[in-house]
């Protein structure tokens, strides 16, 4: 689980959204993301939508684990100047780069490949987020997309292609999770 201070931290960044400027997942969520990054052995991750950092942590604090790296794309300078912060009081190092820059705009720098991705961006972009991704995949990787749900209309295009090409679940967590494995083509 988290260390101390990253329990610190995390309740430290739930207490910051508060105040009604900013949204973060839910701590079952996170729970939830941390376990399967352990339980799939993911080692280097990329998270689209990084908000304010709390889904960060959760996702830094597993891959730390696994002594593996994260980046977090979060295009908007004061939620991307927030998760900074947080993740240097987390203390979780050179494990965490956080670029403020859109993921579609990142995503085809990437210099490795990926077997983790959390989409948590703006909906619209989930789809184009995963092609981009698709292609860096490792045989294994998971992809958990959230707000599927809350935002069910929004990304009936993303589920359709992920629920056609790949083992996909839905998991009634926080606010949905579509949870997709890669490799195990269906």
């Amino acid at each position: 689980m988290l260390t101390k201070t990253q329990q610190k931290t995390a309740g430290n960044i739930l207490e910051y959204s508060k105040n009604g400027k900013y949204w973060c997942i839910s701590p079952e969520t996170g729970r939830f993301i941390y376990d399967l990054i352990l339980e799939n052995n993911c080692k280097y991750a990329v998270e689209c939508g990084s908000g304010i950092g709390y889904s960060t942590l959760w996702i830094a604090s597993a891959i730390k684990k696994n002594k593996g790296g994260v980046i977090g794309y979060e295009f908007f300078r004061p939620k991307w100047e927030k998760a900074v912060e947080f993740m240097k009081k987390a203390r979780l190092g050179t494990t965490v780069e956080m670029i403020c820059a859109s993921a579609h705009k990142g995503i085809p720098h990437l210099k490795r490949g990926v077997d983790f991705a959390f989409l948590d961006a703006r909906k619209c972009d989930y789809l184009e987020h995963f092609q981009l991704l698709e292609k860096r995949f490792g045989k294994n990787a998971v992809v958990v997309a959230d707000n599927v749900s809350s935002h069910a209309q929004k990304l009936t295009g993303y589920l359709k292609y992920v629920r056609k090409k790949y083992p996909s679940e839905f998991m009634d967590i926080g606010v949905g999770l579509e949870v997709t494995k890669i490799g195990h083509l269906g």
